[in-house]
């Protein structure tokens, strides 16, 4: 029973990390902000550097916080299918996050169960689940060796459709989303979790 609850428990724990970095990153704006100048994305849309930051604010903003589905960009005009995207990536969102607390309050609920009985396994768990990540980090990367071709790939596995693919000329905001920006974020998403899996290694080590 004790290994029961051990991989359950090392396996939300997992499944928190991973969507816990996925809503962090999608919300740290800085990330983007960096992107600006780094990829010059004032030259590609004509921008300036300010209207270019409202624009996405505006865009977070409706695609994590706003429960409107209209969406009016402050500096671009969208299409149907530009627009049916974004409600599609809205959805997804808000997806991850009521998955994200309901693994995270299962995990609490488990874990007072647990000590309830005085069954202490957070040893354990901490170390297989971060033994797991690590793991799991180390394959995942292998994906930068041609980020261009998963990010397709993972388009058509998550997208029913093709609207995705955006048309410059129909949704000019793409010129303000280049793929090096997504290519970042993915990084960030990874670097988060190892460093929650070597934080957990390091306390699995020093908790009794």
């Amino acid at each position: 029973m004790k290994t029961i609850y051990k991989t359950i428990i090392s396996t939300l724990i997992c499944l928190i990390v991973i969507l816990w970095s996925i809503l962090f990153t999608i919300n740290f704006r800085p990330i983007y902000y960096f992107c600006i100048d780094k990829f010059e994305i004032p030259k590609a849309s004509s921008l300036e550097k300010n209207e270019i930051k409202n624009n996405y604010d505006y865009l977070i903003d409706y695609l994590v916080y706003s429960d409107n589905n209209e969406l009016n960009l402050p500096s671009f005009s969208s299409s149907k299918e530009g627009i049916q995207h974004f409600i599609d990536v809205k959805t997804i969102f808000q997806s991850i996050t009521t998955v994200f607390y309901i693994f995270y309050f299962g995990f609490l609920w488990i874990y007072l169960l647990l000590l309830n009985k005085k069954i202490i396994i957070i040893r354990e768990t901490l170390k297989l689940s971060s033994a797991f990540l690590l793991s799991f980090m180390g394959t995942i990367a292998l994906i930068f060796i041609n980020f261009q071709k998963f990010f397709d790939i993972f388009h058509k596995i998550i997208f029913k459709n093709n609207y995705w693919i955006f048309s410059p000329e129909k949704d000019p905001i793409i010129n303000i989303l280049p793929e090096n920006f997504f290519a970042l974020c993915f990084f960030f998403i990874l670097l988060l979790i190892s460093i929650n899996s070597i934080i957990m290694l390091i306390f699995s080590k020093k908790t009794n």
